[in-house]
């Protein structure tokens, strides 16, 4: 949480460039503890409790079967409307076209290439046709000392400069805006596109 800021101009940023809309699906790439899930409850307007038909409308997935465990007892399902699920990025059991958004933050530079290619191709392969894409990560454009001693207690061996994380993106999506901002320690990227048609098939 140090190292995020608590996370707060984070979700502020994912959710001004999500723009959820009610009934909209929403897919949580690499969840980890789940505290994105609660931009899928406010700004729909949903309570805990509430009774609902038909799947979830905020799915949270992490390979980390304890991180995974930790979400559903602290959130819960909200009536239904939210659910945790382990599952590998690269291999979502889910339907082609299935959700509105896809949101993936913080995770990108924990991985090779390689790994973030294949769970980029399947982001886009779920995303509906005009579905919408929001990747956040830490910025690696050479970071002071400073950042540089909090970047390293993330783990994250896999550090990429913008330019780099458009590259990765723009093999399955329309890259349709991207900008920076300050979320305290570290410095973050983002990044808001489309499924390419021919990533979907």
């Amino acid at each position: 949480m140090l190292i995020s800021g608590g996370q707060r101009a984070t979700k502020r940023w994912a959710r001004d460039w999500l723009d959820l809309q009610p009934g909209e699906r929403l897919l949580d790439v690499c969840c980890g503890t789940g505290e994105f899930c609660q931009l899928r409850i406010a700004d729909c307007g949903l309570r805990n409790g509430e009774e609902h038909g038909g799947e979830a409308e905020y799915l949270g997935i992490d390979l980390n079967a304890r991180y995974v465990a930790y979400a559903a007892r602290r959130y819960g399902v909200a009536g239904g409307r939210r659910a945790f699920r382990v599952a590998d990025a690269t291999r979502l059991r889910l339907a082609p076209g299935s959700f509105d958004k896809a949101l993936f933050v913080n995770s990108l530079h924990h991985f090779p290439d390689d790994l973030n290619r294949g769970i980029l191709r399947e982001i886009a392969r779920v995303l509906k046709p005009s579905g919408r894409l929001v990747l956040i990560d830490m910025a690696g454009d050479h970071p002071g000392r400073a950042r540089r001693f909090f970047l390293d207690r993330d783990r994250g061996r896999h550090l990429r400069p913008l330019g780099a994380q458009l590259a990765l993106v723009e093999e399955h999506f329309a890259v349709r805006r991207y900008g920076a901002f300050d979320a305290g320690f570290t410095p973050q990227t983002i990044i808001a596109a489309t499924p390419r048609p021919a990533a979907r098939e």
